[in-house]
């Protein structure tokens, strides 16, 4: 017995028309009740002042049918981009800053843990972890990248939404960033038992820990490197995260100093999401933080990131990493690419439309010409760490080379990509794989997952962060119409654009890793050698010092905080027994199977879910332990008349995505049985 699950938008009652068109039917309608909607949510106007914010710009984006509105405040210069999407009760904040780090010390990140230690108004050890238990949050949490801070939340409740963003400003504009916890967080000398003189002296700290987690890995190395060698004369050659070698070279006092100079409105993007009103989003913003600053042009000015200049000739850096010692093949660990940093922006939306396109018919898939000329090679086992087009640094970069390979094929990887790209750049790329790259890249666009304002803000931050036009950032479809009508016009399209970007662009970095046995016992080393470097000098007094801070950090993380003093819901006047959704189902059956219908604001995306029981039949015959690789590789081995290359150029013409996964379900009726099924999803 199988049964089929449907999730569409928004249509009249079922009727005798096929599942088919009954799917496809009047989405449109949908759209347009939507819009409308979202028109008499706001009477704001452009030019209206409120809140000491000025309306500079309002459009409506009918692809995703949300409405932005941007805005300016006039006193601090903040920006505030509020996305309105009907419907949509999820509710998202974030503010996020640009963070330009001019050393590895990794301050823009100790600097994000400490915001989260307590603030003027909410003096308690991590507050944003306390407020999980006060709070009907979707989404909390806070991320430092290459060159921006962000700090987002979501929620459904309009007072957890005001309690949230009270906790949040006063962390990010009004730390408390005491000493104490510069040493908890960032980094510290301490005794291996605090309050043991006797016992050795260490170097400690969250974020020095995460740093040499992340600096053991191969994969995080190379990825590092590589951005950090392909701008050499930029902020991105600093590791925004740390470097553990560096982050005890940082100073509480830096620290501050970063926080006062980035930390500003001035240097501050504000987003909200959802169908909360805006003006109390404004008034809220502007009482708790903009009213207390004024202008100050160095914050965004200083916090500026320089391009890099480009090279005449490509350069190759060989570097070095720990063995694997699980590996299946000891002998082929080294890692090869070619990286190039291509001569555009991130804020030309028209062209990075291309390049992604571009970026997807080079690499993703088995009828792409790099999966068919690395990876159907044998050389290697897969892509290497970083492939495809980077778009989260000013300028991007695009990178393609393959892991797992002997060290002596790293030539012969180099000449694979350069010819790769000639054949490209001559015999171009059919009409059908252009359509199913261009279907992929819109259904990623439309396609809403469980925190949609989330992933808009997410995606947008980089173009933002450089000073983008983020509102023309969301018109996907402006950008489809110019790329199709280039392409008509232009026979030379793809090889001039691979020409321009590639084969006669001489930014381009060769990047050698390969695994090195003595790696850790180097990297040990240099950590004792740092250590002495801290410790050889101190005097008495500076080794009491050590004693009593160890001993005055163990006391505070041994105690208790009163987190009374955080906003909580009130059960009873805060949240609503109503529902504030409620989910219709229809129901039918077709030669045999179920069928339920669940309509759903999906921007014109049909999903479809098939359950079919496995029954008893494959532990008799011996198979159930062979399922899992079933469902790994039932989408990727072609079907009926289709080999696998077609199968998978259909499905990505067609479709988001396929894919079969297990599921057990317990029985309703019956203790300790169970039921095996098969989830076939698009």
């Amino acid at each position: 017995m199988s049964q089929l699950l449907l999730l569409k938008s928004a249509c009249p009652t079922w009727t005798s028309r096929s599942l088919v068109s009954r799917l496809l039917s009047t989405n449109r309608v949908f759209n347009s009740q939507a819009a409308a909607a979202a028109a008499e949510t706001n009477d704001l106007k452009v030019g209206d002042k409120v809140h000491g914010y000025k309306v500079e710009r309002i459009d409506f984006i009918k692809e995703l049918n949300i409405k932005p509105y941007y805005l300016r405040h006039q006193s601090t210069g903040a920006e505030h981009l509020h996305v309105h999407k009907e419907g949509d009760g999820n509710n998202v904040f974030a503010v996020s800053l640009r963070t330009t780090p001019t050393s590895s010390s990794g301050v823009a990140h100790i600097l994000e843990h400490l915001a989260l230690c307590g603030s003027k108004q909410f003096a308690v050890r991590d507050p944003f972890f306390k407020m999980t238990t006060r709070s009907l949050a979707t989404f909390m949490n806070a991320m430092t990248g290459p060159d921006f801070t962000v700090y987002p939340f979501s929620t459904q409740n309009k007072r957890d939404f005001e309690n949230l963003l009270k906790v949040y400003t006063d962390a990010v504009f009004f730390p408390r960033l005491r000493p104490v916890d510069f040493r908890q967080e960032g980094w510290r000398l301490e005794h291996e038992v605090p309050d043991n003189k006797e016992t050795p002296i260490v170097i400690r700290g969250v974020v020095y820990n995460e740093m040499k987690g992340v600096f053991s890995s191969s994969s995080s190395i190379y990825g590092r490197q590589l951005l950090n060698n392909l701008f050499p004369d930029t902020t991105y050659r600093y590791e925004s995260g740390g470097d553990p070698e560096d982050i005890p070279k940082l100073s509480h006092d830096e620290l501050k100093r970063f926080h006062q100079l980035h930390y500003h409105p001035s240097n501050a993007k504000f987003f909200t999401y959802g169908d909360f009103p805006l003006e109390d989003h404004l008034r809220l913003i502007d009482e708790l933080v903009l009213s207390k600053f004024s202008e100050n042009s160095q914050a965004r000015e200083k916090s500026l990131v320089t391009e890099q200049a480009f090279w005449d000739k490509a350069r190759t850096v060989d570097i070095s990493c720990p063995p694997d010692p699980m590996s299946a093949t000891p002998d082929k660990q080294a890692t090869t690419s070619i990286s190039y940093l291509l001569p555009t922006q991130i804020n030309d939306h028209n062209e990075m439309f291309s390049l992604q396109l571009l970026s997807s018919l080079l690499i993703d898939g088995p009828n792409a010409p790099f999966y068919k000329s690395l990876i159907e090679s044998g050389i290697g086992a897969d892509y290497s760490p970083s492939t495809g087009l980077a778009t989260y640094t000013k300028q991007p970069y695009f990178s393609v080379g393959l892991q797992n390979i002997h060290p002596n094929d790293t030539t012969k990887v180099h000449q694979i990509i350069e010819d790769t790209f000639r054949k490209a750049a001559e015999t171009g790329f059919s009409s059908d794989r252009v359509d199913a790259a261009l279907h992929d890249i819109e259904l990623s666009l439309k396609h809403i997952r469980g925190n949609f304002g989330l992933r808009l803000v997410m995606s947008m931050e980089s173009v933002w962060n450089h000073d983008g036009d983020v509102i023309d950032y969301f018109k996907v479809n402006k950008c489809v119409k110019k790329f199709k009508e280039d392409l008509a016009s232009d026979k030379d399209y793809w090889k001039k654009l691979i020409e321009k970007y590639f084969l006669k662009n001489n930014h381009n970095l060769i990047l050698n890793m390969s695994p090195d046995a003595s790696y850790e016992e180097k990297r040990k080393e240099r950590e004792k050698s740092l250590l002495e470097d801290k410790t050889s000098q101190l005097d008495d007094v500076e080794l009491q010092t050590i004693l009593y801070e160890g001993m005055e950090l163990l006391k505070i993380q041994n105690s208790k905080d009163d987190p009374s003093i955080l906003p909580c819901l009130d059960p009873s006047k805060d949240i609503s027994r109503d529902l504030l959704y409620r989910t219709e189902l229809e129901f039918d059956e077709h030669n045999g199977a179920s069928i339920q219908l669940c309509e759903q604001p999906t921007n014109e995306v049909v999903y479809f879910r098939a359950i079919t029981d496995i029954g008893d039949k494959l532990e008799e015959h011996g198979l159930i332990d062979y399922l899992p690789l079933f469902c790994d590789v039932a989408t990727k081995l072609g079907a009926g008349s289709y080999t696998r290359q077609q199968f998978a150029q259909k499905i990505q013409l067609t479709t988001g995505g396929m894919g079969v996964s297990m599921m057990i379900n317990p029985s309703l009726s019956k203790f300790d049985v169970f039921k095996k099924r098969n989830l076939f999803w698009i």
